[in-house]
């Protein structure tokens, strides 16, 4: 084997991770993980570090602080590797290592390797050694079956975040696999925190799921870091070997997948497609931009994720959260969803509408309409495509809330929603023209947008979740629902502004466009 090479690229890894945390993603991953090992430190120190560590032991509960310190680390380098590799895998694929002169046991010796020896799995080697060698030192377990042990659950730990990550990036590739991630992105987020409070009155529940995860890793791990009987010992083995064998079937599985050619025939061309028949609606003159725009937001897996999880995350923060009382608080909290909704599932795009074009920007102006016709062909798709989710969220909240029927609710629900979409995109069009950002179109996760733009996503739903929450501490649902009139008032302000926007952003869009190009090209 040709060791040399291979460390080599061992050190081309570390050289491409060090440059993807010097980018602005980079950059949050990084904070995401440091967040998340600091809150693992802090949960340490609050439950009293090694004085709660030697009284566990010494009162007979090692195998239980083993588990608990065990399980935090494997999950924590799961969520580490995956975020921070994630992109970086694709450069050290078996189809990418072919262009070096390596055998195939080399190519996956190279490839594991240069996964395993990233910073991550050695600081998380060190700190499950550090906690057999604590076992040892107080009398709990074994030094050489503890380094056993470790070994083997930094080995499982690594392929089931190899797996994890060569599962994302397959899924973000293929068909169908964006519906696909944002169904396990709400599964992770959504159901842990919907059902700890349910657990915690399932003492039954709590007594299977603690049986189920005797089978898991960190559980067997833990077993074996303490002194175990022979039985015990044999049984524990062979269950770190099964994962791991499993492990290295699944990963040979999906990498076989995904290297797997797709044969794409080629298309007919197709003069009028269902993009041209629904953009149609807005005028011959219009319908071509318009038909551009719709294929942009239709294939963009950001805008697919985005558009699929609105719904269920907004019914989440809402309705998930108990409010004592008159039911009807949810009604006025629901409010501050109902303005968002449209424009969360448009967000990535509509707010730097121009991104994805790069040096097609230049197009634009060749073309025989004014560039008026280019900005509000882009807004206006971004407007319609936001409009799809309010009726349907609008449909569930009057036949599945858990709050009695009110006329009024209707027309205020509807009239926030409508508000919110026209008062956001009138702020989307000053983002695009002001602060635009050169985005990649195939990417599914990660943050490319602009600060303003990030200040008008986050902000703008932390503003309105927070104002409808405030409303309701400070009035009441009665007040508010006296005063349904006022929705009217409001989606015409937000009409007029709306309208403004495009004819100022107009003027603006010609006085920019050298600069709106330098950024797109990436040259400011």
């Amino acid at each position: 084997m040709d060791s040399q090479l291979v460390f080599r690229l061992v050190g081309l890894r570390y050289k491409l991770l060090w440059a993807q945390t010097r980018t602005r993603n980079g950059r949050i991953a990084l904070f995401m993980v440091g967040y998340a090992s600091a809150l693992l430190v802090l949960i340490a120190f609050t439950a009293g570090g090694y004085g709660a560590a030697m009284l566990a032991v010494r009162s007979g509960q090692a195998e239980m602080v083993a588990r608990a310190v065990l399980g935090a680390l494997f999950l924590n380098a799961i969520v580490a590797s995956v975020v921070l590799g994630f992109g970086v895998n694709a450069a050290f694929s078996d189809a990418a290592l072919r262009r070096f002169p390596l055998n195939p046991i080399e190519r996956l010796a190279a490839r594991h390797l240069t996964g395993i020896l990233e910073p991550m799995w050695i600081i998380i080697l060190g700190l499950d050694l550090g906690l057999s060698t604590g076992m040892y030192v107080f009398g709990a377990g074994g030094f050489w079956l503890g380094v056993v042990a470790v070994l083997l659950l930094v080995i499982t730990d690594y392929l089931v975040a190899r797996v994890l990550a060569s599962l994302i990036e397959w899924l973000s590739r293929v068909r169908g696999g964006t519906a696909i991630l944002g169904l396990m992105l709400l599964t992770v987020c959504i159901l842990p925190s919907m059902l700890a409070p349910r657990m915690a009155t399932a003492q039954g529940f709590i007594q299977r799921s603690m049986l189920a995860l005797r089978f898991s890793p960190p559980f067997a791990a833990a077993a074996l870091v303490v002194h175990p009987n022979k039985s015990s010992l044999i049984f524990n083995l062979g269950l770190m070997a099964e994962w791991i064998v499993f492990l290295l079937a699944a990963l040979a599985m999906i990498e076989r997948a995904a290297a797997r050619p797709r044969n794409v025939a080629a298309a007919a061309i197709v003069w009028i497609s269902g993009y041209d028949r629904v953009a149609s609606i807005f005028g011959p003159a219009m319908a071509p931009l318009v038909a551009r725009s719709l294929r942009y937001y239709s294939r963009s897996n950001k805008v697919r994720l985005n558009f699929s999880i609105a719904l269920p995350v907004l019914a989440f923060v809402t309705l998930g959260r108990p409010l004592p009382g008159d039911p009807r608080h949810k009604f006025v909290v629901s409010l501050g969803a109902f303005a968002v909704v449209g424009f969360l599932a448009t967000a990535t795009m509509c707010t730097n509408q121009f991104g994805f074009d790069a040096s097609g920007f230049r197009r634009y102006f060749l073309l025989p309409i004014s560039p008026e016709a280019i900005l509000r062909a882009s807004s206006y798709t971004a407007v319609f495509v936001g409009c799809l989710l309010p009726p349907v969220a609008l449909l569930l909240w009057l036949v599945l809330a858990p709050v009695p029927f009110d006329w009024r609710m209707a027309p205020m629900l509807a009239g926030s929603a409508v508000g919110g979409l026209l008062f956001f995109n009138a702020l989307a069009i000053w983002t695009s023209l002001l602060a635009p950002r050169r985005t990649a179109f195939e990417t599914t996760f990660g943050n490319q947008l602009s600060f303003s733009a990030n200040v008008l996503l986050i902000g703008g739903i932390l503003l309105m979740l927070g104002g409808a929450t405030a409303l309701d501490q400070m009035a009441g649902p009665e007040i508010v629902l006296q005063y349904w009139w006022v929705s009217i008032p409001a989606v015409l302000l937000a009409a007029g502004l709306y309208f403004f926007s495009l004819r100022r952003g107009a003027a603006v869009f010609i006085e920019r466009r050298e600069r709106l190009l330098n950024a797109l090209e990436g040259r400011n």
